[in-house]
């Protein structure tokens, strides 16, 4: 039996079956107007709400005490800098997500929805391509969600099961006893707990230590994950088949390029349909032809209109998550640097530390990347347009033609605060700064 009742609210429940939405659930940022009306799944996201904002809270408070207490010693420093960015993101999601909830359910419900569907406009062999396209488009979403997940989830398995035995089974380091300080040797990572090594302590240090990479994972999931699958609804390139022919596909940007490139032919073939097969000798001047171009012309723009109200959605939706990731690395890549010029940190740190940087330089990368397509494709659909034979029509339909080239310079690719567009220059700013640093600490230090 659904539990949803109303047509906009399958395609919201489409769109959150769709894009891993359970990491809304758990993190406590968004929770779909079905489920409110379950006592007890809402008591539950509540509870999720609560522990979230608690459990970051104290975690937040530890690592600031650990940074006091040993501003020296880079093992502490380097776990607690990169713990901090999850308590982060953990903190600030609720916040964020709570001003954008309409943008995020639009641009689910265009995910469930399947974004734009075509009336009675596409002719046989561009329903073929569009049917390859969905399910080509399906099959590689899910193959880069899994990718992330399994990479998210590889990592929570590793801090919370693998290092403990790791250290279990390599060294003492778990047996040491606690430090007057207050720094205890029974969690992966050195650190300041409220807790002694107790079996009462020990129990709710690790059962505190799950949650916080379970929900962390969850926020990062509910985060990066989701964006790359709506990024890639819009610009990934794959191929199809195209009248025996591998041909790239951008979707769903390209598919509207196709569209534009068939208009004629979508034209001709309403136009078939019109007149039950009877075409005159010179259709350029019949009036119901004018009316079929019209048409599949307007089924086109109406498509374009939607793809960029679905850009300026996700731009104003990931605005300050970009922010705080594009801070994030910067201040990670410029903190490396003191690291890796430092002649106290070891072999293992500098490992530990080059990992959690590569992954946060892999995540701006894709947002960089993906940024500055959505902008050109943006602007390569009203250049196809010439691509089709339209001009003898021109003043039948300047109307649509003046939509689509005016609506082609609208930026709906990513920003970061407002105040910056994301694209690959943004990417080489980043590193290009952190590398300056680097070596001007490496210069001073020698």
């Amino acid at each position: 039996m659904k539990i949803y009742i109303k047509p906009e609210e399958e395609a919201l429940y489409q769109g959150l079956k769709k894009n891993y939405g359970s990491s809304y659930y758990f993190t406590g940022v968004f929770l779909p107007e079905w489920y409110k009306r379950s006592k007890m799944i809402y008591a539950a996201y509540i509870i999720f709400k609560v522990l979230n904002f608690v459990g970051s809270i104290l975690w937040y408070y530890s690592m600031v005490k650990s940074i006091i207490l040993r501003p020296y010693d880079f093992n502490v420093l380097t776990e607690c800098v990169h713990v901090s960015a999850i308590l982060t993101l953990l903190l600030t999601s609720p916040f964020i997500f709570s001003i954008y909830q309409e943008e995020l359910k639009r641009l689910l419900i265009a995910i469930g929805a399947g974004f734009y569907h075509y009336e009675d406009t596409l002719d046989e062999e561009t329903k073929k391509l569009l049917d390859d396209y969905r399910e080509k488009s399906d099959k590689q979403r899910k193959l880069l969600s899994k990718i992330m997940v399994t990479l998210i989830i590889s990592v929570c398995v590793t801090h919370c099961v693998l290092r403990p035995i790791g250290d279990l089974l390599t060294n003492d380091r778990l047996f040491k006893p606690d430090d007057p300080d207050g720094f205890i040797y029974i969690l992966p990572m050195d650190v300041w707990y409220y807790l002694h090594s107790t079996p009462t302590g020990i129990v709710i240090a690790y059962v505190h230590l799950v949650q916080l990479f379970f929900l962390g994972g969850h926020a990062i999931n509910s985060v990066t994950t989701i964006a790359l699958v709506f990024l890639h609804s819009l610009c990934c390139e794959y191929e199809v088949t195209v009248r025996n022919k591998m041909a790239p596909i951008n979707p769903t940007f390209e598919i509207l390029c196709i569209t534009m490139r068939r208009l004629i032919l979508r034209a001709e073939y309403l136009y078939e349909k019109a007149r039950n097969g009877r075409i005159m000798d010179d259709v350029k001047t019949d009036p119901i032809f004018h009316q079929c171009l019209r048409k599949a012309l307007r089924d086109s723009v109406r498509h374009q209109q939607a793809l960029i109200k679905f850009g300026i959605d996700m731009k104003q939706f990931f605005l300050y998550p970009l922010l705080s990731i594009l801070l994030l690395t910067t201040f990670l890549l410029c903190f490396g640097g003191i690291i890796f010029t430092s002649k106290g940190a070891n072999g293992p740190l500098l490992m530990l530390y080059l990992c959690c940087m590569m992954a946060e330089l892999y995540n701006l990368f894709v947002y960089c990347y993906y940024g500055g397509k959505v902008n050109d494709l943006n602007s390569q659909v009203g250049d196809e347009l010439y691509n089709a034979n339209w001009i003898e029509y021109g003043s039948i339909i300047k109307t649509e033609i003046l939509i689509i080239q005016s609506s082609k310079f609208i930026k709906c690719g990513l920003s970061v605060g407002g105040f910056n567009d994301v694209d690959m220059v943004t990417f080489s700013d980043v590193t290009s700064a952190a590398y300056s640093y680097f070596n001007v600490l490496n210069a001073v230090r020698n």
